[in-house]
């Protein structure tokens, strides 16, 4: 009987092992955690300002590999697309696109001009296929007119009903205005974000300096995807493969970010995005989240504390997403908001989060110089200059500005741009063009939470700073790998570099150091 008993305990624990080690491991949520500038606030307080940190969680490793992922390339190919051969750059950036794929995954390929042609339904990349996709690629020629509505349109209906376990993302690269179809923004913005919630998501790509880049900011933020001004077509390869490898690397899909308010929640603004309220929740469109990305988000809300009350629920934030790990599992993660009441001063002044005090800070100086580019769009450089002025004295006054380097990026970058506002009201036309579509691209990629465009340092990955390894390098610098990566060694790179000219040799790639190598 005893060595019955044993075998069938021997079995019991041979089936949890079995079960235990066949199993996929779980795969690890994307965080969420809220800092505020102040966490005591007083009785008769109107605002609540907060930093939400974002982490996303390292891809799982499968020996699946990663998910099969959908891609839809909307091609401009109007008449100006001819022009400094802007559409043969495309054609090779797509067509090196293609060699990162494996027969797994799905893409579609829509080309527009006046008119739009679905030259091949999302379909599996076999090597059958791909040829296909190839040879239409290498036939594309430029004429006619910018039906831009058109050609995202048939992207989402192809993206829409793609069979892709992984990511679906429509790529839109325009050169131009769009001038046929559709025109509205707020109606190609409703568009996006509709389409966003069946699951597609949206990049857009504006090549050279004659396209709307209100409208390409616009959906890409509503559409959940990213933006891109490719200064030279000729980097339109390198556009394309970062953008790429951002997908690769995704670990979730169908992300949505609610805040479900309290009573006592009057409005919320969030900085760098659009918000949107329905009944007692706010919404807003944010992209799917890379392995291990970080990520900040900057939140303002308008407050009525309860007489007598000690501490203020104001809601709660509410991520969802599907995961693009294990079994692809709907996952929520949820983050109550709350802040304490008091009349003590004292307890309200040691509640006061430094750290988050500088993100709100450079929150506000990204929002003010947001609408000092737009004066200066309109033509009102001298207003603009005014507005720029005024940040400059905000961070010289502020006693964060000294202690945070993020902070000293930004008053480095006010004190360029005064300079350069001034010489901008009497540039030609285009160079005025490329200056705004410059510095909107930063504003826009700060208020998504990503400052790599004003500030790189060790640790900084991403698109920004394989452009500085590749100017390091033109400049004699750096001669490491271009992999995106800011090592010890880029850093060592850029402290040579600063002090060869003159600048503070910290190795922090801040607006001076770009601006000397280039790239600001």
């Amino acid at each position: 009987m005893q060595a019955v008993f044993t075998l069938c305990r021997l079995a019991v624990m041979a089936a949890l092992l079995a079960a235990l080690f066949s199993s996929a491991p779980a795969a690890a949520a994307i965080s969420m955690q809220a800092e505020y500038q102040q966490g005591v606030i007083a009785p008769d307080a109107e605002k609540v300002e907060l930093v939400i940190r974002f982490k996303a969680p390292s891809p799982t490793p499968s020996s699946a590999g990663r998910s099969p992922l959908a891609l839809a390339l909307v091609i401009d190919r109007s008449g100006s697309m001819d022009a400094a051969g802007k559409l043969n750059y495309a054609k090779s950036a797509i067509i090196n696109l293609m060699e990162q794929l494996n027969d797994k995954d799905v893409v579609a390929l829509v080309a527009y001009n006046s008119q739009v042609q679905e030259l091949f339904s999302a379909g599996p990349m076999t090597k059958a296929n791909r040829q296909k996709v190839l040879r239409l690629v290498e036939y594309l020629e430029a004429d006619g007119s910018t039906f831009l509505s058109g050609g995202l349109e048939a992207g989402f209906r192809q993206m829409e009903h793609a069979d892709a376990p992984g990511q679906k993302r429509v790529i839109l690269l325009s050169d131009g205005i769009a001038n046929v179809g559709e025109t509205d923004h707020s109606r190609l913005a409703a568009l996006a974000s509709r389409i966003r919630q069946k699951g597609v998501t949206l990049t857009a790509m504006g090549l050279g300096q004659d396209y709307d880049e209100d409208l390409m900011q616009l959906i890409a933020q509503r559409g959940g995807g990213n933006y891109y001004y490719i200064r030279r077509p000729k980097d339109a390869d390198r556009y394309f493969a970062s953008e790429l490898k951002g997908v690769m690397a995704g670990v979730s899909k169908d992300i949505t970010l609610t805040f479900t308010l309290n009573d006592n929640v009057l409005d919320v603004r969030v900085y760098g995005y659009t918000v949107e309220r329905q009944g007692n929740e706010y919404g807003l469109d944010i992209s799917d989240f890379y392995g291990d990305e970080e990520r900040t988000m900057v939140m303002e809300l308008t407050v009525k504390p309860e007489a007598g009350s000690p501490a203020l629920d104001l809601g709660s934030l509410n991520l969802r997403y599907r995961s693009l790990s294990g079994e692809g599992a709907q996952e929520t993660v949820v983050l109550p908001l709350r802040v304490e009441i008091s009349p003590e001063p004292e307890r309200r002044q040691a509640s006061i989060n430094q750290d988050a005090q500088a993100l709100v800070l450079a929150a506000r100086v990204d929002a003010n110089y947001a609408k000092a580019l737009d004066e200066a769009k309109a033509g009102n450089y001298e207003q603009a200059e005014a507005i720029v002025a005024d940040n400059k004295v905000m961070l010289e006054q502020s006693p964060l500005t000294a202690d945070s380097e993020l902070l000293g990026s930004k008053f480095e970058a006010m004190e360029l741009e005064e300079r350069r506002m001034s010489a901008m009201a009497a540039a030609p036309a285009a160079m005025q063009e490329d200056y705004i579509k410059q510095a909107r691209s930063r504003v826009y990629k700060a208020g998504q939470g990503k400052n790599n465009a004003v500030q790189m340092k060790e640790g900084s990955q991403g698109l920004e700073v394989e452009l500085l390894q590749e100017a390091l390098n033109q400049a004699g610098f750096y001669n490491g790998p271009v992999d995106g990566i800011f090592s010890p060694e880029v850093s060592a790179a850029v402290r040579r570099f600063q002090s060869a000219k003159g600048l503070s040799a910290d190795g922090v790639a801040g607006p001076q150091t770009q601006e000397k190598l280039g790239l600001y």
